[in-house]
């Protein structure tokens, strides 16, 4: 008879989601919560095939873990109602770290349910990416259940969606939103943030309206609305004019038919101001909204000829505390040190150098700023080797001050100079680096490492489909450069 090979450890962390309900929770429950993220990684598959509702609470504290979050997720996707109650207080704890509610707000969603739908809507008043992954998940149940949300206040989100984006796009000085959202790359970075809020408002605006009005034709008429054929958006106006009461159509049509900035200020009885003050009231009020990358970049926009009026804005923005890297941008702003003189970089300042990284090029600035916070500014004497041809990728990096040779076979390939990204496949592609890269000279980097990018991109979905069609873009140029060469 043949002899049976014990098995190994991992082996037996994967057989144990094989037992008994109970005995699997109490068995799985310590090696999830172990130092060790391999062995806490194999506990949470195992978890995932027996689905036991005693995990619950251990669930919830491997979700802090961003190295484990996705795994603890899709468990708590699979046990489903019976974890439900533990799941939404440790959504609506207000000590519950931002990330960590996003990623219970899409186990929510998954799950649903009218409890679920509940709990999501009271984070429908959140801004920025929480209240956003709120009314996407609920947008995705209204289409497939039949749940109910307080109307009074969907209504009530709707008419301030209404009114920030009037005032918004009267900020941006180019009219209706079809004029003002053209060609937003090319714009400087805080009308270009600018111009993202209002897409984001106008997303909101019809992710409400889907709320209680039917989801179909609202995304039907909204992907209309973004067709490059005038035919088409005229034929999507049409359609929410049969959708919406009249009141109300009333007031969203005008948001969304081409009009240049004096007939819709016109067309909303609304003065424009001196041009003058044009930028000083839009950054005013950027300083005053409660996004705070808006906030951000309003400060670092901040020059000689709006520093005066915006002083006392900016000075509440530097001396409060829940924010304190939104404080340091405000603090630099009042100083009126834009660049870093030495200084550690801020995330604006992260944000414009990442912009140049190919595969980061149709993100947001958003999606830029959520970058940035994980890239690590390093300072290297010249001569310091940062990776060998051969070695396993882990990082990009991006060129800030200075310059990096890279070589193969140690010949020189090129040069990296300020501005310039370097090793951006490593954050995609396990195969060994290609070449080596060695600093010239005094050298600031950023590094973006690709294990906390990959977790960035499963937390945030709108960044990952940027990052997808930037992909598909470059994919595209080198096969018609293929295509194109008689050889």
């Amino acid at each position: 008879m043949r002899e049976v090979e014990p098995l190994t450890r991992e082996q037996l962390i994967v057989l144990l989601g094989a037992a008994p309900v109970e005995l699997a929770a109490a068995l799985l429950a310590p090696l999830i919560a172990a130092d060790d993220l391999p062995t806490a990684r194999l506990a949470l598959i195992a978890a995932e095939h027996a689905a036991p509702v005693g995990l619950v609470p251990a669930l919830l504290k491997a979700i802090d873990r961003r190295g484990l979050r996705s795994h603890a997720a899709a468990v708590l996707r699979r046990i489903g109602e019976p974890g439900l109650t533990l799941i939404i207080e440790r959504l609506l704890a207000v000590d519950t770290p931002l990330d960590v509610r996003v990623a219970l707000t899409r186990v929510c969603g998954a799950i649903g349910g009218q409890r679920a739908a509940t709990a999501l809507a009271d984070l429908l008043a959140r801004p920025g990416v929480l209240g956003r992954t709120a009314l996407r998940a609920l947008v995705r149940m209204r289409g497939h259940s039949e749940v109910v949300v307080d109307e009074a206040l969907v209504g009530q989100f709707i008419e301030q969606t209404i009114d920030l984006l009037y005032r918004d796009l009267l900020q941006l000085e180019r009219g209706s939103w079809p004029l003002a959202r053209v060609a937003l790359a090319d714009l400087p970075l805080f009308e270009r943030a600018l111009g993202e809020h209002v897409d984001r408002l106008i997303w909101r605006l019809f992710a409400l309206l889907s709320l209680r009005y039917p989801v179909a034709d609202l995304r039907a008429a909204f992907d209309g609305l973004r067709s490059p054929l005038r035919s088409i958006r005229s034929s999507s106006i049409e359609l929410l004019d049969n959708i919406l009461p009249k009141p109300l159509s009333g007031r969203v049509t005008p948001l969304l038919e081409e009009a240049d900035a004096r007939h819709f200020s016109e067309a909303i009885d609304y003065d424009l101001p001196a041009e003058e003050r044009v930028r000083e009231r839009a950054l005013a009020r950027a300083l005053e909204s409660t996004d705070r990358w808006l906030q951000a970049v309003a400060c670092w926009s901040v020059d000689a000829s709006t520093s005066v009026a915006l002083a006392p804005l900016l000075r509440r923005l530097a001396e409060q505390q829940a924010d304190l890297e939104l404080a340091r941008v405000a603090q630099r702003a009042l100083a009126g040190q834009k660049e870093n003189h030495g200084m550690p970089m801020t995330v604006v300042e992260k944000a414009l150098k990442l912009q140049t990284v190919d595969v980061l090029q149709r993100a947001t600035t958003e999606d830029l700023a959520q970058v940035a916070q994980i890239a690590q500014e390093v300072e290297l004497d010249s001569g310091t080797k940062l990776y060998d041809e051969g070695d396993a990728p882990d990082a990009l990096f991006v060129v800030v001050s200075g310059q990096v040779k890279l070589l193969r076979s140690n010949s020189e390939i090129g040069t990296a100079t300020a501005g310039e990204a370097f090793g951006t496949w490593a954050l995609f592609d396990e195969a060994p680096r290609l070449a080596s890269a060695q600093t010239e000279g005094q050298t600031t980097l950023l590094r973006v490492d690709r294990e906390d990018f990959l977790e960035l991109l499963a937390d945030r979905s709108d960044l990952a489909q940027a990052v997808f069609r930037a992909m598909v873009g470059r994919v595209r140029q080198l096969a018609d450069l293929v295509q194109g060469d008689p050889g």
